[in-house]
């Protein structure tokens, strides 16, 4: 018998949620709104996502307003399902357009429809009885026409956390190995991030006053296909595919990070698809939380937990 439990919640700032459990760490995705993820972590414990309910944390602009009619992008945290390349304003979804959702055996169905765009976004959100988690992105052309496009995973994590992505190790001679892309916004020098030859290395809190710190983004071609984030003695991992004869978004980019003085955004994209209507673009992520991982703070100590963790 599955020792996994779903059922409907009660959230504290998002209203009507359902939660998945095996007993040990739980899952809380918001049906009011969304698709989205609002809560991972240990039962009991703290939220490994960030959450935002003084809806401190928006992008506000004019195109907004004339698009979706409000000018205001909440970004809300937790776990999101967007399209890349990034664009002012479709890209922007509205957080707060009802969704239909229903109970899977192990998880749940999130469903919203983006009329305007003539996209539906759907999360099939599992979890096994060892805990290992399954979120299926997929985004359907529900238009008359084609459209071009990169399902885009967005996890946003609380502060105070280490996020760790791989460096290509393939030897492929005189040609590059490797996708380093950097965003206009983004300060080379800034103190959260470190790179050596095999790890890409971002902190959130080591640059003093956080009110004055900018945003910083990397991106990469991510060919191990994980990418890590620890905090409060967890080490969450997820897990995602990387086709070397693809077109990723951002010059190659299938792996990205993002940090600002409130959050940090670990994100994995698919390949760009052109489309066709009622065709559907899917993108998988494998999700893990282990617990009681202390942070790691050498090279030697990443390559022991990938070898324990990912591999």
């Amino acid at each position: 018998m599955s020792t996994v439990k779903v059922e409907k919640c009660k959230h504290n700032n998002w209203g009507e949620c359902v939660k998945v459990s095996n007993g040990i760490i739980e899952f809380v995705a918001t049906v009011e709104m969304g698709p989205r993820i609002i809560r991972l972590g240990k039962v009991g414990g703290p939220n490994e996502l960030f959450d935002d309910p003084a809806k401190e944390a928006f992008v506000e602009h004019e195109e907004l307003e004339k698009f979706w009619g409000n000018n205001r992008f909440y970004n809300m945290g937790g776990h999101r399902l967007w399209h890349s390349p990034e664009n002012m304003p479709k890209t922007y979804l509205d957080n707060y357009a009802p969704i239909t959702y229903e109970f899977l055996p192990k998880g749940v169905k999130i469903v919203s429809d983006y009329n305007k765009l003539g996209l539906r976004n759907t999360i099939f959100a599992t979890m096994e009885d060892d805990g290992q988690m399954t979120i299926d992105h997929h985004v359907t052309n529900i238009g008359d026409c084609d459209i071009e496009f990169a399902p885009w995973a967005i996890t946003i994590f609380a502060l105070g956390g280490l996020g760790i992505t791989p460096v290509s190790q393939i030897d492929t001679g005189f040609l590059s190995n490797r996708t380093l892309m950097m965003w206009p916004y983004a300060d080379a020098n800034d103190k959260r991030f470190k790179m050596d030859n095999k790890y890409i290395y971002m902190t959130t809190d080591s640059c003093g006053d956080t009110k004055n710190v900018n945003a910083f983004k990397i991106g990469t071609n991510n060919v191990d296909g994980y990418a890590m984030y620890f905090n409060h003695n967890n080490l969450f991992v997820k897990k995602f595919d990387y086709d070397s004869t693809a077109r990723y978004p951002d010059n190659g980019c299938n792996s990205e990070t993002y940090t600002n003085f409130r959050l940090m955004e670990i994100e994995s994209l698919g390949a760009i698809q052109n489309v066709k209507p009622g065709e559907t673009a899917v993108h998988t992520e494998k999700w893990y939380l282990y617990l009681n991982v202390d942070m790691p703070e050498t090279t030697e100590q990443i390559d022991e937990i990938v070898e324990k963790y990912v591999k």
